[in-house]
């Protein structure tokens, strides 16, 4: 009805940042795991504990500049467009972690229970 292109318009401006951002904390999550484990006691050998997280990291990231490097193949859109596109990921980043803080510093008792392990008690009833 809006005479609008489904792909330029809609999908084009939810897949990308969308996809981004996944690959981003997919790599975060292994540098995560990485670090866990070397404040962590553990059973698990070298190969989980060391040599995955920190290669899928390297990758992920790597996976990242490539599909950032060559976005425009992706999009078709102009620079501005893509720039705005690719942006919005890191930004997201930001204003999460200025917003966690808030909460940390405002309401400490809800910000002690974002990680916190469900009580069996909790998922059995």
């Amino acid at each position: 009805m809006a005479d609008a292109d489904p792909y330029r318009q809609l999908l084009l401006g939810m897949y990308t940042p969308g996809g981004i951002g996944l690959m981003a904390l997919q790599a975060i999550t292994a540098v995560a795991v990485f670090r866990y484990f070397r404040r962590v006691r553990h059973q698990e050998g070298r190969w989980r504990t060391l040599i995955a997280p920190l290669a899928a990291a390297l990758l992920m990231t790597g996976a990242m500049w490539l599909i950032i490097s060559k976005i425009g193949l992706m999009t078709g859109a102009s620079f501005t467009t893509n720039t705005v596109l690719v942006s919005v990921v890191p930004v997201a980043f930001v204003v999460g972690l200025l917003l966690s803080q808030r909460v940390r510093r405002s309401r400490p008792e809800v910000y002690t229970h974002f990680a916190r392990e469900p009580d069996e008690e909790e998922t059995a009833g």
